[in-house]
């Protein structure tokens, strides 16, 4: 299945065990703009240029909400009762059903996989590898992962706090 045929009408998802699910529309179309999000944001060039041809696997599903993977790389928990928020971003670890800490490559794990190696941190070649050289890989991996979260987090926080005195100021023009 692919991620346009998710906005027709009565679009059902089915699990490997045969389980269906109903998708409603608002979360149909949630899960298409947080697809979009992610490309571009992750800067994810090696996907299609149209999103909507994205190949869509369902991992799990039952009458409440389904997990599905796009490209094969991207991992979304669908609420079908949360019309405000249904999709939440998943660690890329396969299995895993934890929340991502954040929304750029370095950042799409869970913490308990931060210390997950990031690709291109060791040698290419088997001989090159030190002793010492995974310990190390895995340590910058980490620092990485978590200056990317920080990097997060401190955007987040400016721009909520940027919104906040934005309010304000409106609120004190309008009542001067």
């Amino acid at each position: 299945m692919n991620l346009s045929a998710l906005l027709a009408p009565g679009a059902t998802l089915t699990s490997p065990a045969g389980a269906a699910l109903a998708l409603p529309p608002v979360t149909a179309a949630a899960l298409y703009a947080a697809v979009g999000h992610d490309k571009a944001i992750m800067g994810l060039g090696g996907m299609p240029s149209d999103i909507g041809t994205l190949s869509l696997t369902t991992e799990w599903a039952d009458d409440e909400g389904a997990i599905v993977t796009v490209f094969s790389v991207l991992r979304y928990r669908l609420d079908t009762r949360n019309d405000i928020d249904p999709v939440t971003r998943l660690c890329t670890t396969p299995t895993c059903l934890d929340e991502s800490l954040g929304n750029t490559v370095l950042s799409r794990t869970c913490y308990n996989h931060l210390d997950a190696l990031v690709p291109g941190l060791l040698p290419l070649a088997g001989d090159d590898i030190r002793p010492g050289d995974r310990e190390t890989a895995a340590q910058d991996s980490r620092r990485m992962r978590l200056d990317d979260y920080e990097e997060n987090v401190v955007t987040l926080l400016e721009s909520e706090a940027q919104g906040s005195r934005n309010l304000l100021e409106h609120l004190r023009r309008a009542s001067s």
